[in-house]
């Protein structure tokens, strides 16, 4: 990609509007399904605060949430586009191409399915408006029509763009996606913002969890997908013979009820602690002895990385782009999905090892810091972008 003696990059046809001038602002769309404290939503938040100056982007949810404020803080619009009908509303592609018209946008790009299903048709009806799609979960937990929908919109998607490679491989494998569409484009966090922590003392006396004891941490959505199940089992073996360790699940969903249930039929009620969501983790991460994470399937976590870059010694499943984080043994432990039993003795070993604990951390946080920032993601998201642009016609 070079840029002519005009000052455009080369490919672009500046007759359709979507040529790319040296120093032009450029109006990105960001089309997610909600604004609630999830991955793909914190994703949106840091490719906000950390663009750069040529691109301004303007959000577009079905559904308001905690995040809305965050991103207005941060300088960037937000529309929220509500959602009318379950599954495919049409009046919301209508009325998303309208407000995308209106706000000028040259690019979208779309999260979640339910934005890139919409999102993807809305730019449809709009022409020719360049479309990045981001996969943040491995395409083999799509349902049926949700791949056939997904394969067939792919032909009308620029780029899709997987968080980690096992997620490319799918794109590829079970949706039928083009590999010469597919970028790698590893999920990154605010390292600046776990730069200081508060203290041990202090998190425990927040969380109201003796300073004695030993702490197993875990953050996500209360659903399948995070396989907390089998942590609380694991949990269960650990106490046979570690009787002072308490688990906290920081998050909400579905499943809560059920897992309060079973950690009564485990008798491990009074060591487990389901504290709901959290507007900031960086007050509780300093609580933690151990981090972990049972997912049965993943993208690429970003709890997993918050964690890390806290400095924490991690235990996590081979789930997804987990394997792409995590070197077992150097800066934290990994183990098979499912598996109780191998999470119950790597919980254990960082536990019975302080000084191989601490040396975990301190290499998990050298790995986020060096190869998983925010910045870094932002800054290949905005390549992606400047190379459908150059194309764009």
């Amino acid at each position: 990609m070079s840029i002519d003696e005009r000052g455009i990059l080369q490919g672009a046809d500046s007759s359709k509007g979507y040529g790319l001038r040296v120093g032009e602002e450029v109006r990105v769309g960001q089309c997610i399904d909600g604004l609630e404290r999830g991955g793909a939503e914190q994703i949106v938040r840091l490719l906000v605060k950390y663009a750069d100056p040529l691109f301004k982007h303007h959000i577009y949810a079905f559904a308001d949430g905690p995040m809305a404020a965050e991103i207005q803080a941060l300088g960037a619009p937000v529309t929220i586009v509500r959602r009318r009908m379950p599954k495919l509303d049409p009046s919301l592609i209508w009325r998303l191409s309208r407000a995308l018209r209106a706000d000028g946008i040259r690019l979208l790009h779309t999260h979640i399915f339910g934005a890139c299903l919409h999102g993807r048709l809305a730019a449809m009806l709009l022409g020719r408006l360049p479309v990045v799609v981001t996969e943040h979960n491995v395409a083999t937990k799509y349902k049926g029509y949700q791949r056939l929908t997904n394969r067939w919109l792919s032909r009308w998607s620029q780029r899709i763009v997987a968080v980690s490679d096992e997620v490319g491989r799918s794109l590829t494998s079970d949706i039928g996606v083009s590999p010469e569409k597919v970028r790698i484009v590893c999920n990154g966090v605010d390292t600046d913002h776990f730069a200081t922590l508060p203290t041990r003392e202090a998190a425990r006396d927040y969380l109201k969890i003796p300073r004695h004891v030993r702490v197993v941490g875990s953050i996500g959505r209360l659903t399948r997908q995070k396989g907390y199940g089998y942590l609380l089992q694991a949990m269960s073996i650990l106490l046979q013979d570690c009787s002072g360790v308490h688990l906290v699940l920081v998050g909400k969903g579905e499943q809560r009820s059920a897992l309060e249930q079973q950690a009564s039929e485990l008798g491990i009620s009074e060591n487990t602690h389901f504290v709901g969501l959290h507007p900031d983790i960086r007050r509780l991460l300093p609580a933690f002895d151990v981090f972990a994470m049972s997912s049965l399937w993943e993208g690429l976590p970003m709890a997993l990385l918050e964690a890390m870059a806290a400095g924490l010694p991690c235990v996590a499943t081979t789930a997804g782009g987990i394997v792409n984080v995590i070197d077992d043994g150097v800066n934290g432990l990994l183990v098979p999905p499912a598996d109780p039993g191998s999470l119950a003795a790597a919980i254990k070993r960082v536990i019975d090892k302080p000084q191989e604990a601490q040396r975990m951390g301190e290499h998990a946080k050298t790995t986020v810091e060096r190869d998983f920032s925010a910045r870094r993601m932002t800054a290949e998201y905005e390549d992606v972008y400047r190379e459908v642009l150059s194309t764009a016609s």
